[in-house]
């Protein structure tokens, strides 16, 4: 592995290290360092998702999609002094309403966001049920075991 891939043109590399295998080193660690040249912006197309968390809210809920387009890449510096202030977790919380538009302005039919969000919905609430028996595993599973030892028992018979 080399670890200058991407690096800039002025990056001096005759004191860049190579780790080949984990064993076998021609540096020490002390001499290897990461540095960064540019930042790689990728747009990806929003699709209907499967994420229950946002059914509590209602709405479908929305993923990324695996295609996307590749803006030029930046160098780093200008970057930082562009990109905006980051938001924090509330603000990334999307309302039901925009969800749902979003969907419908992507090509989604009224009913596959309905299904969507029917699915996230069912989905949800096995995760509560699941989440509500997790306290009470010490006392079902002596009887899922003898459930499943009577199984046995009457089959072989």
């Amino acid at each position: 592995m080399i670890f200058t891939k991407n690096a800039p043109p002025e990056m001096d590399t005759s004191t860049t290290c190579s780790v080949s295998t984990p064993s076998s080193e021609s540096c020490s660690y002390d001499e290897l360092s990461v540095r960064f040249g540019e930042v790689e912006i990728r747009e990806y197309g929003r699709v209907l998702g499967d994420n229950p968390s946002c059914s509590a809210r209602g709405g479908p809920p929305v993923s990324i999609g695996w295609l996307y387009n590749v803006n030029a890449a930046v160098p780093l510096d200008e970057y930082e002094e562009q990109r905006h202030n980051r938001k924090n977790m509330i603000e990334l919380r999307m309302k039901p309403s925009l969800r749902r538009h979003l969907m419908e302005t992507n090509g989604f039919t009224v009913s596959e966001i309905e299904k969507a969000a029917k699915s996230a919905q069912k989905s949800a609430s096995q995760r509560r049920m699941s989440f509500a028996l997790s306290d009470h595993d010490h006392i079902l599973l002596p009887f899922e075991s003898m459930q499943r030892k009577f199984k046995r028992l009457f089959r072989q018979k």
